[in-house]
């Protein structure tokens, strides 16, 4: 059910606007009560069409997700049609879409859990440009947005999952210094190959993404997809195995395949090499950041990845 929310339409909007800030761009500041389950807030601007997403790097609907395979990890939550009359934020048009199927605590109504919240603190606050994207300030207090494209939001939740630290206590900091990180156009060599490690993470989350919907965690996984099943599950392990080989056994990947190539990759070498082509250049940098995550006996938490996002492998020689 679809319905207009006339309390946030504005009656009479000017006839001349101020143009919105064009893209998507992801919350940076932490908003949700202890009673809410932690999720991203990403604001998709297309001329005056604004879209409210709400997503997770987990699944958005996990009980159904681990039973049956039908994974939600983003969904929009409300459109409007959005302008700025001198600065200030104003929504009209306001739909929310009351079918989402996102899980919230204590089997709370998902609008009041986190719909309302995230359009009041939209509405009649005051927008002011950043060099990262823009600033809203409003009854809600200041909300911090940065610039973000798919790719890059991918990386920011897949983040606290790849070095298991809790995104309530990240409290936002992974989108405050990844985001900056993966929009800078010049980055150093030492950002640019921890850029690549981080995306060879998100693509790990992809292949476990694929395999939770194949193969659900509490259900019955598909008959018909049982070669790419066994595909994906190597395909989610195959980074930390490549990243625990011996330096002395030379090239890692043939190292893994002569060990483990008739037992977990039960022989299938085109499906192994098949895997290493997905990871693409995204896979060696992947290892030497596990590797140097290993070798420094990194104990990842939520303070210290706000510090160093790269737990000290920026300034590794």
């Amino acid at each position: 059910m679809r319905f207009l929310t006339a309390a946030l339409c504005c009656a009479a909007l000017p006839a001349l606007a101020d143009p919105l800030p064009q893209g998507e761009f992801m919350l940076g500041t932490y908003i949700w009560p202890d009673n809410v389950f932690a999720r991203y807030v990403t604001l998709h601007v297309e001329g005056a069409a604004l879209a409210v997403e709400i997503s997770g790097g987990v699944a958005l609907n996990i009980d159904e997700c681990d039973t049956t395979g039908a994974c939600i990890y983003a969904a929009n939550v409300a459109t409007a049609t959005a302008i700025l009359e001198n600065d200030i934020l104003r929504l009209s048009d306001v739909v929310i879409d009351t079918d989402t199927p996102l899980e919230a605590a204590n089997s709370r109504p998902v609008r009041e859990v986190y719909t309302d919240p995230v359009l009041n603190g939209l509405t009649g606050a005051r927008l002011t440009s950043t060099d990262t994207g823009f600033t809203l300030s409003g009854t809600a207090g200041d909300w911090h947005f940065f610039e973000t494209d798919a790719a890059t939001r991918d990386v920011i939740r897949t983040y606290p999952l790849a070095f298991n630290v809790s995104i309530t206590r990240m409290a936002g900091c992974e989108i405050r210094v990844l985001a900056p990180l993966f929009a800078d156009p010049d980055p150093s060599e030492a950002e640019a190959r921890f850029r690549l490690a981080l995306r060879g993470f998100a693509l790990g989350q992809a292949f476990h993404t694929e395999l939770a919907a194949l193969a659900p965690m509490f259900g019955e996984p598909n008959p018909d997809e049982t070669p790419r099943i066994d595909v994906l599950r190597i395909a989610t392990l195959l980074p930390s195995l490549l990243a625990s080989m011996p330096e002395d056994r030379g090239d890692p990947a043939e190292a893994a395949w002569e060990l483990f190539g008739d037992g977990e990759f039960a022989d299938d070498r085109a499906g192994f090499d098949a895997i290493l082509a997905e990871y693409g250049d995204t896979l060696e940098p992947l290892i030497e950041l596990l590797q140097h995550v290993r070798a420094n006996d990194v104990r990842p938490s939520a303070g210290a990845a706000c510090t160093d996002p790269s737990f000290g492998f920026l300034d590794a020689p």
